[in-house]
């Protein structure tokens, strides 16, 4: 009887440390990898970081946490715009970060200098032929 205790409680006091261990190593990984995160994008210079932090300077923020912080949006959020990856952005993402750079729309736009606003950066061309003029050029297809 008591051997059979010892095995239920060894079998059971290791449940529980494996448990514990998972329950707080996980959280603990994920926590250290999303500040591995932020310390390499922190340290990555974009397109546009030049031109934005000259306005943050205007509006006295001293770091890429502080707009995050008065735009209210996330580091990515931000990040999308320093790459000036403008039309990945929702109008309210881009209404946020004019607000905490205190700028309007169309000022935030010409800051990271936009000027396609609304137009895809993948269009194809289309020939005097219409679309399939356009597919056969392509293709170099003969008439048929």
């Amino acid at each position: 009887m008591f051997k059979q205790y010892e095995v239920l409680q060894s079998v059971l006091s290791t449940i529980f440390v494996v448990v514990t261990v998972a329950g707080l190593g996980i959280p603990l990984f994920l926590f250290t990898l999303g500040k591995l995160k932020e310390a390499f994008s922190s340290q990555r210079t974009y397109a546009f970081d030049a031109a934005i932090e000259a306005r943050m300077q205007r509006v006295d923020l001293g770091s890429w946490k502080d707009l995050c912080r008065e735009a209210g949006v996330r580091r990515g959020t931000l990040d999308l715009l320093r790459q000036g990856e403008v039309e990945r952005l929702r109008l309210k993402q881009l209404r946020r970060l004019g607000t905490g750079l205190d700028l309007s729309l169309v000022d935030l736009l010409k800051l990271v200098n936009y000027e396609n606003f609304g137009q895809s950066k993948t269009r194809i061309a289309i020939a005097p032929g219409g679309i399939w003029g356009s597919l056969r050029d392509l293709f170099q297809l003969k008439n048929p």
